[in-house]
Order: C-alpha cells, then structure tokens, then sequence
C-alpha cells in the first residue's frame, strides 16, 4: 500500500456479516502466497502493504499505517478468532477509501493477504500467543549515572493521560494523537474531512451533530466520552451501529485513553 496509503487497514471494526463489502474472506487461501503480496506487493507500480504497516511474521517496518501486531493483538485479547479477523482485512481492502488506495489487491489475491494477516497478526513470529506492549517499537531509553559514577540505561517510561480534565490538555492530546493510530480510530476516523467509515475528526469537537435518530446533540467532551465508551448508543446520521464495538467493545477504552483521544479531537479545528 503506497505510503499515505495504509492507514486504513488496521483494526477497522468492519465485519462480513452484513457490515462490509468484502464478502467473506476464505481462511483456506494460500498463505504462503499472502505472505509475498503483503511483502512484495501485487505489483504493476503499487507499494506493498509492508512499506506502510509493521508486521512482525512479514518483518516489515512500515511507519506510515497502524502497526498490525499491536491493533489485532486487542482483538485477540478480547476473543476474536482467525476468520473475524480477515473478515475485517478484507472488507478494508474492499472498502479503501482516500488515502488508502483501492484495489491493492482483489479477488484471489484479497482472500491471500487477508489470510495470511489473520494467521499472524497480533503475535510474535512463530505463532506464540501474548503480545505486552506495541510490536516493531522500541522505547527509547535514557541513561542515568550512578553514585559510582557507572551509566545504566532504563526503558524510558511512557507519560499516560491523567484522569483529570476533558479535552484541552496539551499533555491528553499529544497522547490521544498517538492512541488515535494505535487504536485504529485512523481506520474509520479521517483527520482532514474526508469522509470514511466514521464521521470525520475535523471539526467535530463542540460542533452540533445529527444522530440517526433525528436528534441533535453537541459534541463535547460529554457526548464525545460517551461515543467512546459505548459506541453504539448514539449513531451518527448515515453512519451504521455494530461497526466500532465489533471489535473495539464498549468499555475496553480507558477513562484515560477516552479522555486524551477526546482532547486530541478538541485540537482538530
């Protein structure tokens, strides 16, 4: 996938049954020949999908899209099996939208990749179950002198949101900005009015909303935390339910984490 292109693969909470386009990817598909397509690409000028996203079993590095590992390692942690997960990576190919480019990879070829992702995704290379922390990252660390004059280096902590305040924090939105990619809001969620998935991020924070059910609300931190926690209770205008806490359920988001993602959303003017 071109670069710009891929961060709408990962962790995109559409399912085959009745929510996406895809069609139901077939789990028998030659993995191996995934394998390569996710590489390689399918050529004919098109980046691979490994020159935008990490995947551990493919040992790519692509920084541009979601790292795949650490998106459908909460899938799994929360019980999905195989063919859910390429169920999703197909519709997402099926379903690209800018600035993921369309047809990467069809019919054979979609049911290859997708296969091949949902065989490997989420885990180390091998197949061993249990991913701790965001695959293909390593912390930085910083080096610290002792009474003896010797330097240790410690893996440097990661700051997490504070559990005070709504949006508008500098500190909630630099960490809400990368939850927004390790997450996956990216793949549904545009950040520059495009419409995918998802209602676009731009502008959204305290602007008046329609819901699908004729009503109107502001979205503020309030309505914001609560799409968040529970995403199916007030559905967006032309927006469909079941696509967010198919994979991301109601209540797996911290307090936190909901807080940071709601004041990054603040900072989307």
């Amino acid at each position: 996938m071109r670069v710009a292109a891929a961060g709408l693969l990962a962790l995109t909470a559409l399912l085959a049954a009745g929510c996406g386009t895809g069609g139901k990817a077939d789990l028998n598909a030659d993995k191996s020949a995934g394998k390569k397509l996710f590489i390689n690409g399918p050529g004919g000028g098109k980046q691979s999908c490994g020159s935008c996203h990490v995947l551990a079993d493919a040992g790519t590095l692509g920084k541009v899209g979601p790292n795949l590992d650490y998106s459908f390692a909460a899938s799994r942690s929360q019980g999905y099996p195989d063919a859910t997960i390429a169920d999703v990576v197909k519709d997402q190919i099926a379903l690209a939208s800018p600035p993921m480019p369309q047809d990467i990879v069809t019919g054979e070829q979609a049911d290859q990749v997708a296969a091949y992702v949902a065989s490997v995704a989420g885990l180390p290379p091998g197949g061993a179950s249990g991913t701790t922390s965001e695959p293909g990252i390593t912390q930085p660390t910083e080096t610290t002198q002792t009474t003896t004059g010797q330097q240790t280096s410690t893996a440097a902590t990661t700051t997490t949101a504070t559990e005070t305040g709504g949006g508008g924090a500098s500190a909630n939105a630099a960490q809400g900005k990368g939850l927004y990619t390790s997450l996956g809001c990216v793949g549904c969620h545009s950040i520059d009015g495009t419409k995918g998935t998802g209602p676009t991020f731009k502008g959204l924070y305290d602007e008046m909303v329609k819901l699908a059910d004729g009503k109107t609300v502001k979205a503020d931190d309030e309505y914001l935390l609560e799409s968040i926690f529970d995403p199916d209770k007030q559905i967006s205008a032309g927006f469909q339910p079941g696509i967010m806490s198919a994979v991301i359920k109601p209540g797996s988001v911290s307090q936190a984490d909901a807080k940071a993602l709601v004041a990054y959303i603040e900072t989307l003017r």
